[in-house]
């Protein structure tokens, strides 16, 4: 019989490679790049283009920052994640989360203009700086704790934020800077809609919802492939806004009010190092890790759920990338950015072979802002809020949302709570109690582990919950067997004392009760203050003259308990490999032994 070894990079993807592929893992895609690839990321590049550029512009004024500040993030910090990230197909750049949490801590800290800009650099900075730090000393794993239902909740709450901001310049009108979500609201019904700002917004709207799936339907009869009629469909914001750009001039819509985008400066992206005083670091620094937290679990998110077959996502590289590309957006005059949905799927659909795709987009993007700058002043706020708006559909996933709460209330509460948290008290407030209550349910529920009844079937098929399934009733008496749902520590170690006892002394355990058995396989740890308890119990059950067996002990909780309790190793019968020898051994001594 031969036995093969383990390949060491399927059990660690770092192992075997080189010092600088380790801390530079784009070495690994440039020693195979050729001129053929250089095509094909160039040809998905410049498809990605056509959805980045009025994305960039958008995400930036749903910030509150100049629209050319959009289009400075788009290169260098997608560079920068081409460079350090472990995912092929990541679109990094502006993104609808990631503004409104930067528009939501400029409001609270600073004024508008050039201030806001500042501050926005300075945010970049301060997240791009947490993430590396982060990666680098192993933090990663620290992302675990946003759990999906507060992830699903967050995302449904920032949804309705992003709408209740966007309103306004949907049907022209003004909404205090700054105000809240139920203030947005309370504003845009005590003033009087502009008319003509709501058909453009209205119009664009309904086109960017409905286009999309009416042109891949419409392509698909015509035997088009569904790669390319998704690429088609996602064109269309570009599409969209251009046909707004052109009714604004031709029907000369800023004569009748309609707002416009304005001048958009738009050229390279200057060279800045972030500044601001010491109280706006103290003040921003909340927000910051706010940022570094969401942008780091979606953006990891989106890199599993988009690898190929074989690609390893490495959670700490992941970091150490996100934090280098707001790094790299700070330095340039960007704002905080990160992993994109959308374009992610673009980039991938378009046959991107690399990840230069996305900094070619960013170029092209770029290029195109600058040959038509004086269009893109023509782009009514309007249409720019039916585009963002459009875009929150994806952040909500409803289906996710309704599973949740029909598999687990306790998730479902915690989504609630995250959701209407977020709405009342803000972004930091309503993500940090989530959170929060997600850890605190953690730890009632390993406070309070079940404790089951558990028999065999008659007809066979092992052992199951008695209670639930109604099955082994006989194996109750003179043989009750217990299973612990979870490791044993000191916060839940006398609950489960206080639940065996009930169970002891439960109606349904006769008086000719003689042994316990404990079902010990989901017990993979127990510390000292367990121990004691455990054996305070096995004293209870001797006064009582019941016996005890153990099956399916672990290794390392068996010599843990034969360590604290005298005489357990020698004591051969009461030690059980499996449940079912178990049963039929002590069924067995019983019979034969009724006394």
């Amino acid at each position: 019989m031969t036995t093969s070894t383990p390949d060491p990079e399927t059990l660690d993807p770092e192992a075997g490679k080189e010092g600088l592929e380790r801390f530079l893992p784009a070495v690994s895609w440039l020693r195979e790049y050729r001129p053929k690839l250089a095509v094909q990321d160039g040809i998905a590049g410049a498809v990605l283009a056509l959805l980045l550029l009025p994305q960039a512009l958008a995400y930036a004024l749903l910030a509150e920052l100049p629209p050319e500040v959009g289009l400075f993030a788009s290169v260098v910090p997608a560079l920068a994640y081409a460079a350090f990230g472990t995912s092929r197909f990541i679109a990094v750049g502006p993104v609808a989360l990631v503004a409104l949490l930067t528009a939501d801590a400029i409001s609270r800290n600073t004024g508008e203009g050039t201030a806001a800009t500042q501050a926005a650099v300075l945010l970049a900075a301060m997240a791009g700086t947490m993430l590396v730090a982060g990666g680098w000393a192993g933090l990663a794993g620290l992302g675990e704790f946003a759990s999906r239902p507060v992830l699903d909740g967050f995302a449904a709450a920032v949804a309705m934020l992003i709408a209740s901001s966007q309103i306004g310049h949907l049907v022209g009108t003004e909404i205090p800077r700054g105000a809240g979500f139920f203030g947005r609201f309370a504003a845009l019904f005590s003033a009087y809609p502009h008319w003509p700002t709501v058909w453009v917004g209205v119009a664009c709207l309904v086109l960017l919802l409905g286009l999309p799936p009416a042109i891949e339907r419409l392509l698909a009869r015509f035997g088009v492939g569904e790669a390319l009629g998704s690429i088609v469909a996602r064109s269309v914001p570009f599409v969209v806004l251009g046909a707004s750009m052109l009714a604004t001039a031709g029907l000369e819509l800023a004569e009748h009010g309609v707002a416009t985008v304005g001048t958009v400066e738009v050229g390279l992206p200057p060279l800045t190092l972030p500044s601001g005083s010491l109280s706006l670091l103290v003040d921003l620094m909340p927000s910051a890790a706010t940022l570094a937290l969401v942008i780091f679990v979606v953006g990891l998110a989106i890199a599993q759920t988009a690898k190929e077959k074989g690609e390893k996502i490495d959670p700490g590289r992941e970091m150490v990338a996100l934090g280098f590309a707001n790094l790299g957006s700070s330095l340039t005059g960007g704002l905080p950015v990160g992993a994109s949905v959308s374009r992610s799927s673009v980039v991938r659909g378009a046959g991107a072979r690399t990840p230069l795709a996305v900094p070619v987009a960013g170029i092209a993007a770029l290029a195109m802002g600058f040959l038509a700058a004086h269009l893109l002043a023509l782009l009514p706020r309007a249409a720019m809020a039916a585009l963002i708006l459009s875009a929150i559909f994806g952040m909500v996933d409803l289906r996710q949302i309704r599973l949740t709460w029909k598999l687990d209330r306790h998730d479902g509460a915690v989504l609630a709570l995250t959701f209407l948290t977020v709405l009342v008290f803000g972004v930091e407030v309503g993500l940090g109690l989530g959170v929060l209550l997600s850890l605190i349910l953690h730890l009632w529920q390993t406070a309070h582990p079940e404790v089951v009844v558990i028999g065999l079937s008659e007809e066979g098929g092992g052992a199951r919950g008695a209670r639930r399934s109604d099955v082994g009733k006989g194996f109750r008496t003179p043989v009750l067997v217990l299973r612990i749902d979870q490791q044993l520590y000191f916060g839940n170690a006398r609950w489960v004392r206080q639940r065996i006892v009930e169970e002891v002394l439960s109606d349904e355990c006769r008086e000719d009760l003689r042994c316990v058995l404990f079902d010990l396989r989901s017990v993979d740890d127990i510390d000292t203050t367990a121990l004691e308890v455990f054996e305070e119990l096995l004293q209870d059950l001797a006064t009582a003259d019941v016996e005890y067996a153990l099956a399916e002990t672990k290794q390392p909780v068996l010599q843990k308990l034969e360590t604290r309790i005298p005489g357990l190793a020698e004591r051969e019968d009461c030690l059980f490999v499996d449940l079912e020898s178990a049963l039929e051994t002590l069924e067995e001594r019983y019979r034969d032994d009724p006394s």
